[in-house]
């Protein structure tokens, strides 16, 4: 449970309202505004510290005239006495030296409050810097720093130390968005505009064994690493994309020439391979109904295609 869950000017007109329970409606910000807060010298505790002209808010005509009262502000060196605030936060340290900026204080006033159940704002607090020192404390960083209420906070006075600990990495921080699409489409979700040609799959219900059938090809069924593909070379992958166009309408083909990073629909400049399945590194290949799998990758920069072609066969034929 928070100990403090609204912000300073709340709490004052909580106290305001509370002194005078005869008031024909209660002060809030819409009503009466809150002067500067001045300190008053020379007390001690119980007694009040702090006076405030109250006037009335313009153009609401539920009160007229103005009032000063004196009220205490909560010394938050007596509330934290003896006692360290501790915020474990990540912040990647990678290449910093001493003196590297790690945080602000108004970057970790949410973490501040929600783990001591206070609500601080920027107009209590006067930021201060977190940088990255030299101790370490369980091998990462740490850094203390005094944190100083501004003279203008309508509800605190006094000073407190914050202690900065880096920690790992957490999930709950990297990932943010937790309702997750069904599948990532190599080159994107969205297709409401132009989208790159996905190859993932194009194929995937073929079998291209006739390919290397009709060619005469001598393959002995080895499977190889990535290999280049050059305009005008091996007679098998113009059948098998042929295939693909037959069942897809696409217009995928390896022309003299022809050139992946100009010509739509161009395959030469891409690489491919075959793989024995089944294969643990392609786990989505068809390994129940085929033996090979021939996959093809257009170039990292390829301007019309996303993904790789999978394309099946049974060797032998």
């Amino acid at each position: 449970m928070p100990i403090y869950k609204k912000p300073s000017k709340e709490l004052v007109y909580d106290l305001i309202n509370e002194a005078n329970p005869q008031l024909a409606l209660p002060v809030t910000q819409s009503n009466v505004g809150l002067g500067t807060p001045t300190a008053i010298t020379g007390t001690s505790w119980p007694a009040n510290n702090t006076k405030i002209t109250l006037s009335p808010a313009p153009g609401t005509g539920d009160f007229i005239g103005r009032q000063e009262v004196n009220y205490r502000r909560l010394d938050l060196s007596a509330l934290f006495r003896g006692q360290v605030i501790l915020i474990k936060k990540f912040k990647s340290t990678a290449g910093s030296v001493t003196g590297t900026l790690m945080y602000t204080l108004y970057q970790l006033l949410g973490d501040i409050n929600t783990r001591y159940g206070m609500n601080l704002t920027e107009d209590d607090l006067t930021n201060v810097n977190i940088l990255r020192g030299n101790v370490l404390e369980d091998g990462q960083y740490t850094t203390t720093v005094t944190v100083s209420t501004k003279a203008t906070s309508l509800g605190y006075t006094g000073t407190f130390q914050l202690k900065w600990l880096n920690t790992k990495q957490s999930l709950e921080d990297m990932i943010t968005v937790r309702e997750l699409s069904g599948r990532l489409v190599p080159g994107g979700n969205d297709f409401s505009g132009e989208h790159t040609d996905v190859l993932t799959m194009a194929g995937y219900g073929l079998d291209v064994s006739q390919a290397w059938v009709q060619t005469g090809s001598t393959w002995n069924g080895t499977a190889w690493a990535k290999t280049n593909i050059v305009a005008g070379s091996y007679p098998p992958i113009v059948l098998m994309l042929n295939s693909v166009n037959a069942k897809c309408g696409t217009d995928y083909k390896i022309t003299s020439g022809g050139n992946s990073q100009t010509t739509p629909g161009e395959f030469a400049g891409f690489t491919w391979q075959c793989v024995v399945l089944p294969n643990a590194n392609f786990p989505d290949a068809n390994s129940t109904d085929f033996n090979r799998l021939f996959i093809f990758y257009p170039p990292d920069n390829c301007p019309w295609a996303a993904g790789e072609l999978y394309l099946h066969c049974n060797y032998p034929f």
